[in-house]
C-alpha cells in the first residue's frame, strides 16, 4: 500500500514502480484495496459492489474467486471497468444503474 508521501514502505516512490513496468501497470489506490481485506471474500461468494467504476474495488475482490456483480450509474465509467478487468482477465457481471432512484 502507498504511505500518505508517495512512497512504499521500501522508500520507492510509486510513480517510479509505474514507470519502469510500462503501459501495462495502473497505480491503484490503497483504498481500493481496503474493502476487499475486510470483506475476506471467499470463492464462489457473491458479492455487489456499488459504486464499481473504474474497477479497483472490483477486481480486488474478484481476485478471491468470489463473484462480483459490478454497479454503477455512469456506462461511461463502467466502460472503463470492463476494460479494467479484461486487461487483469477477470471478470464481473457489470450493472448500470442508480442504486439510490
Amino acid at each position: 500500500m502507498k504511505s500518505p508521501n508517495g512512497r512504499r514502505r521500501d522508500g520507492l516512490a510509486v510513480s517510479v514502480i509505474a514507470a519502469s513496468v510500462g503501459r501495462a501497470s495502473r497505480v491503484q489506490d490503497a483504498a481500493a484495496a481496503l474493502p476487499a481485506k475486510l470483506i475476506a471474500a471467499q470463492k464462489n461468494e457473491i458479492i455487489a459492489d456499488f459504486c464499481a467504476a473504474p474497477g479497483g474495488k472490483t477486481a480486488q475482490l474478484a481476485l478471491s474467486g468470489a463473484k462480483i456483480v459490478a454497479i454503477d450509474r455512469s456506462g461511461k465509467r463502467l466502460q472503463r471497468l470492463k476494460a479494467n478487468l479484461d486487461r487483469l482477465h477477470l471478470a464481473a457481471d457489470i450493472v448500470e444503474i442508480d442504486a439510490l432512484q
